[in-house]
């Protein structure tokens, strides 16, 4: 499951990109990561926290999901830089379902499959994503911008 703050359409930002690439400058390209992973902590934090608190505790669920790995993959160099953020859950889960407010899961001691809707809190993932997204932009077009004006000043 992937929650994405795509910057896209931005013009400035497409020319921010080519001029990092130009630029070649690896700290540049490591301060705007830096800013990208600061923008995700919160995000991913909040979903951990949604996971563990809206989901099933019983049987494991909402320690396992919100125990998952969670990466951020930042585009900050080559072919996209510095136009978008990708938060990344990964877990044998079907986690969009989960999301979704349901989970697939096999009753103990049986063969039989149950679909579970109680005890899930819809939106473990989608409600702090969004509710995340305009300071989470904000912050990363701030860090954009910085890098642009650095970029312009040839540091």
């Amino acid at each position: 499951m992937a929650g994405e703050f795509d910057i896209r359409g931005l013009e400035q930002l497409d020319h921010l990109s080519h001029n990092l690439r130009e630029a070649a400058n690896k700290d540049l390209e490591r301060e705007l990561s830096q800013a990208f992973s600061k923008v995700a902590r919160p995000i991913v934090r909040d979903v951990r926290l949604h996971a563990r608190t809206d989901l099933p505790k019983h049987g494991g669920l909402a320690a396992d999901v919100g125990g998952s790995k969670i990466n951020v993959r930042k585009n900050v160099s080559g072919r996209g830089a510095g136009v978008g953020l990708r938060i990344v859950m990964s877990n044998p889960y079907a986690l969009v379902m989960i999301d979704k407010g349901s989970v697939r899961h096999p009753v103990p001691n049986s063969s039989a499959w149950v679909t579970q809707t109680k005890g899930i809190v819809p939106g473990f993932w989608s409600r702090p994503t969004k509710a995340a997204e305009p300071e989470a932009r904000r912050e990363a077009i701030a860090a954009l911008e910085i890098v642009a004006r650095k970029i312009g000043r040839g540091v």
